[in-house]
């Protein structure tokens, strides 16, 4: 109850009317996520069992500071999924770096409504290519410069993949244009 006197008072947002619930939270949410990037990897995967399915969800999901190392557990299950990661079947090619947050691209505002950044710690030449949630290349260009201002143009709302390739590395992020 303090958590929901509090929000009312310094995020109203966050409180559906009436004052008792707090917005998307919980299995609420999380519930028809996970259905909806089950149904993406159906589509993708026509051929998979249940079996198959459930594996590529467990196999796929991670853990963080919220979720702590200790999974499965009553509160997280197997962690948070990787939507990206299961349309792959759970498999990341050797070229493709895991990035922590700011390790070497930054994309700011995300979400964004007209315009983003995309920052690199280099200025070497790097591919940019921007794929939608069934994993079609929508977008690609190609950047000289540390910094690459990507507009909303044809994109509709949503959420997008976004991979900077370089001689070496290929780094990938989430975007969601609004």
């Amino acid at each position: 109850a303090s958590t929901l006197s509090s929000l009312t008072v310094s995020q109203p947002y966050k409180i559906l009317a009436g004052g008792y619930h707090i917005r998307a939270g919980g299995t609420s949410a999380s519930s028809p996520m996970v259905a909806g990037v089950a149904a993406l990897y159906l589509q993708k995967n026509p051929t998979a069992t249940s079996s198959q399915l459930k594996q590529a969800i467990i196999n796929c999901s991670y853990n963080d500071v919220f979720t702590t190392t200790s999974l499965p557990n009553y509160r997280w299950g197997y962690g948070k999924l990787d939507a990206f990661k299961m349309m792959t079947c759970g498999t990341i090619p050797n070229n493709i770096k895991q990035l922590t947050l700011n390790d070497g691209l930054n994309v700011f505002p995300n979400p964004f409504d007209k315009e983003t950044t995309i920052s690199f710690t280099n200025t070497g030449e790097k591919t940019i290519s921007i794929y939608n949630a069934t994993g079609e290349l929508i977008f690609t260009d190609v950047c000289h410069t540390s910094s690459y201002l990507l507009s909303k143009n044809n994109f509709a709302s949503g959420v997008y993949f976004l991979m900077c390739s370089e001689k070496t590395t290929t780094y990938r992020m989430k975007i969601i244009v609004l």
